[in-house]
This record gives structure tokens, sequence and C-alpha cells, in this order.
């Protein structure tokens, strides 16, 4: 057909390629759609690899410190602390909250900071108190022999593979 000729095409000219244009659109749609669905599985997988697990309350008496939470941080997994609070705490009472396994673990490199009756929560930011697999906390301090405390503890789990994601 030139510019002058004005006798249309036939039918078939004109619908061949736009049934190649619509079969490549219908391909890409479903590229697109098979991606989006791996992206939502991916993500689902992440949501259990990083999860909220508020753990029980310890409760103690002030003599039995240094104390260890009677919970270990499993293998295969990181605890980010989000808090620790610590109620009962009065007068020259400071409890130092350390990083460890053991009793023994309560020295100065493993200090986590301390709760004190005027500041009796502990925050460090969401990445601030990470525990490796097989640690706790270990409580310590100067404490009135025989007053009751409640440790309370929010912590994120995250495990091996997502922690590098968790931490940026």
């Amino acid at each position: 057909m030139t510019d002058l000729d004005m006798t249309p095409r036939p039918l078939e000219d004109q619908i061949g390629p736009l049934i190649d244009i619509w079969a490549k659109v219908g391909i890409r749609l479903e590229t697109l759609t098979d991606e989006i669905r791996a992206q939502r599985r991916q993500q689902a997988a992440e949501y259990e690899d990083i999860s909220y697990r508020p753990l029980q309350p310890l409760q103690f008496v002030g003599s039995a410190a240094p104390a260890v939470l009677p919970v270990f941080c499993p293998l295969g997994w990181h605890w980010a602390v989000q808090a620790v609070v610590c109620n009962g705490l009065s007068g020259t009472d400071s409890m130092t909250v350390y990083r460890g396994a053991a009793p023994s673990s309560a020295v100065p490199q493993n200090e986590l900071g301390i709760l004190t009756p005027a500041t009796p929560m502990l925050h460090r930011g969401r990445t601030g108190m990470l525990l490796d697999a097989q640690q706790s906390l270990v409580l310590g301090g100067t404490l009135t022999g025989g007053s009751t405390y409640t440790i309370n503890v929010d912590m994120i789990a995250v495990s091996d593979r997502a922690l590098c994601r968790f931490l940026m």
C-alpha cells in the first residue's frame, strides 16, 4: 500500500503482527507473575527466620546473684535482645547485665549495661545486644539480700542465614 493507494490491507496482514505482540506480552506477564510468586515465597521464608520472642519472666532472690537466665539461644540462631527490665530494684541496688553462659561470665568484658532504681530498663537499640548460640544473659551486681527481683526480656530471634540482612 502506497501513500496514495487507499486500498485497505487484507485483515490477515493486520492481525498477524498484533498476535505476535500479544503473545510476547503474555509471555512477559507470565514471567513477571512467576518472579512475584518467587519473591513472596522468599519473603515468607524470611519471616520465619526473624521473629519476636518474649522470654518468660525470671524471678530470683538478690542473694542468688549472679544468676543466669535459664533459657539459652539455640544453635543456628542469634538473639537480638531489645530490652531488659528489672522490677524490684530499690535504694542502692544495681544489677549488671552480662552476655554469657555461666555465672563466671560476669566479668567486665561481657558487660552489657547496669540497671538501677532510676534506670530499671536497658535498651541498646535493635542490634546493640546480640547473643550468639549457647549464650544467655547473666545478672549480677549489688543487690539487697532478701529482695525478690523480676527480670523481663524482649528479644528477636534471628537465624544464622538472616543475620546479615537483619544487621543492615
